[in-house]
């Protein structure tokens, strides 16, 4: 074999391993593994915050505390307005105590010159004396229950009057002094027209 030949022989196998190395199929690349998708995080009840819960605690005190105020400034209004009513007839009274008299006997006292008056006033006219005198109903019961008023024998006159008072235990010395101060007072609250109406009975 010559030196050429040899050669030839070499090209050629060379040839044929390098064909032989293209047949075979290219390996295909392995896709890359994306990035792990996040576990899901496990859900939990929303816990109410402490400082929420105060101050809404804190709220419903305070309306709480709001209307229990608005109570309060209700019943002291109507505490208020009992003891304006309730001012005329205590000065009428405390004068008539300064002349020796209970409490018991003045208000008696107050009661029966006011059942004189509704025995001899128009309807109208001692409606308006009633309602200048702050309790002037129980003034009348005060007569009654005392004694001194009835309805089987209502006072008709001045002598009625007096013996409604003794009574009460009140002479007519101290009778003397105590009709003038509860008609005074009625000319002061009704006005001098009804007071004219109310003395023009003694």
């Amino acid at each position: 074999m010559t030196y050429s030949t040899l050669n030839t022989c070499l090209l050629i196998g060379a040839l044929a391993l390098t064909a032989c190395h293209k047949s075979e199929p290219e390996p295909t690349a392995t896709p890359k593994a994306g990035p792990a998708a996040p576990a899901p995080q496990p859900t939990t009840a929303a816990v109410p915050n402490a400082k929420d819960t105060s101050m809404a605690m804190a709220k419903d005190t305070s309306m709480a505390g709001m209307a229990k105020d608005t109570a309060m400034g209700m019943a002291n209004k109507a505490d208020t307005a009992m003891q304006a009513g309730m001012e005329a007839p205590n000065a009428l009274t405390d004068q008539l105590t300064k002349m020796g008299l209970t409490p018991a006997q003045a208000s008696a006292g107050v009661g029966a010159v006011l059942a004189y008056a509704q025995n001899k006033l128009p309807a109208a006219d001692f409606d308006k004396v009633a309602s200048s005198v702050p309790g002037a109903s129980q003034y009348i019961q005060s007569a009654k229950d005392a004694g001194a008023v009835s309805a089987d024998a209502p006072i008709s006159d001045a002598a009625g009057l007096n013996s409604a008072l003794g009574k009460l235990g009140i002479s007519p010395e101290v009778a003397n002094q105590f009709v003038p101060v509860v008609t005074d007072y009625i000319s002061k609250a009704a006005g001098p027209e009804v007071g004219g109406a109310v003395k023009s009975l003694f």
